[in-house]
């Protein structure tokens, strides 16, 4: 379920806003830390990987 849910946030992060590989980085760390936040009540770190094939 918290992988859906963060799957699903990730995936909205990616269809709003700018490409550029800073901003879209910054976007999807905030979106599934914000999703983690509601599942356990605290603030990961969380970090992001893009891979562009």
């Amino acid at each position: 379920a918290f992988l859906a849910e963060a799957a699903e946030e990730a995936a909205a992060a990616v269809a709003k806003g700018s490409m550029e590989q800073e901003a879209l980085r910054e976007r999807l760390r905030l979106a599934v830390r914000r999703t983690a936040t509601r599942w356990t009540g605290k603030k990961p770190i969380v970090d992001v990987l893009l891979i562009r094939a």
